[in-house]
């Protein structure tokens, strides 16, 4: 926490509050969750990650430890450079489509039962997020409402409980798709020597 006053929000705060509670309101919703596959809607969650981040930030909240990014391949440290949160739309998909089949190059492959938990966690933590958030927006005048508007520990709370699902499940994600990339590829290496010994077998030889 930035300062030494666990119950008070300070002005930056407040206003970051605000803004995540408006964002989470522009959401738009498929079935029970967040619509990302539509422009609008995915355009929606990137700001409303944005501003998640944002209230974390503000309130100088300690970042889950991401050093298992440093063992990703070129392709996914480009896209997390550093150990900061990074909070991708297309990750938050995958917590999503959990059960949803990953297809390469024609081939099948499904996400372990541990990355499938880790998306179930990370989902549960994006909801409690949300619920403080309307209680946000349903409670604006604190005085009024006595006790019932969230808290600054309240938000604190969910936020590093979400970075923490964030992190374990951008983990096994991603090395589960590394892993998935590699095997198709060994595939593809495969079919090309197999290939090129096809060249040299003599024409008539049964071998």
């Amino acid at each position: 926490f930035c300062g030494n006053n666990w119950g008070t929000f300070s002005q930056a705060e407040l206003a970051a509050v605000q803004e995540l509670a408006t964002n989470h309101e522009q959401l738009l919703l498929d079935g029970g969750f967040a619509d990302v596959r539509s422009e609008s809607g995915y355009s929606a969650c990137a700001v409303y990650l944005a501003s998640i981040d944002k209230l974390a930030r503000t309130s100088c909240l300690e970042v889950a430890p991401r050093g298992f990014r440093s063992a990703f391949t070129a392709n996914y440290r480009a896209l997390f450079p550093d150990n900061a949160r990074h909070y991708r739309v297309d990750v938050f998909e995958a917590s999503v489509d959990q059960h949803s089949a990953i297809w390469v190059n024609g081939d099948k492959f499904e996400l372990s039962p541990d990355a499938i938990g880790y998306a179930e966690g990370l989902q549960q933590s994006w909801t409690d997020l949300g619920s403080l958030a309307e209680r946000w927006r349903a409670t604006r005048t604190p005085v009024a409402h006595g006790d019932t508007r969230p808290t600054r520990v309240d938000f604190a709370t969910c936020l590093v409980a979400l970075d923490v699902a964030w992190a374990q499940f951008e983990c096994k994600y991603i090395s589960e798709l590394i892993a998935i990339e590699e095997q198709a590829r060994q595939f593809i290496v495969k079919a090309v020597n197999y290939e090129s010994q096809l060249r040299f077998v003599p024409k008539g030889s049964s071998d």
